[in-house]
């Protein structure tokens, strides 16, 4: 049992999102009810506002994309990394370290075959200590 810190209710912990190695303090709810307000507040981020506005936001994306080299990158590696696993040249796998199903991190942005399989859970691990090394 966990305690919400939106709600203050005690909840099961199925009832609130993994985050980390724990999970989050507000429940799914609270935090969906959140989400809705932000989408209000904010509505840029709205589906409907990026309907409206296609242009707008279409430039926006590819300002992003032209300005942030480190990103083209990634994204040119990641769409790479998926053309070869529809053709076959790399298999899916399960985690490396749990054997869960995993999804992929690429070791290397240069290379789309230097990959690794890790669940969301290893994956986000592996981020944390990346970012920390980083930050030293």
């Amino acid at each position: 049992m966990k305690k919400c810190s939106k709600c203050k209710k005690e909840k099961e912990l199925k009832d609130f999102r993994k985050r980390g190695s724990g999970y989050r303090n507000d429940c799914k709810e609270c935090e969906k009810v959140y989400q809705e307000l932000i989408r209000e507040k904010h509505p840029k981020r709205n589906k409907e506002w990026r309907t409206k506005n296609k242009e707008k936001y279409q430039e926006t994306k590819r300002n992003y994309y032209k300005y942030n080299l480190e990103e083209q990158k990634k994204h040119k590696c990641r769409r790479k990394t998926q053309t070869l696993i529809k053709n076959g040249k790399i298999e899916i796998d399960l985690c490396s370290k749990c054997k869960e199903i995993a999804e992929i991190h690429h070791n290397d942005y240069d290379n789309p075959y230097d990959i690794t399989w890790l669940c969301q859970e290893h994956h986000k691990e592996l981020h944390i200590k990346i970012n920390e090394a980083k930050s030293q």
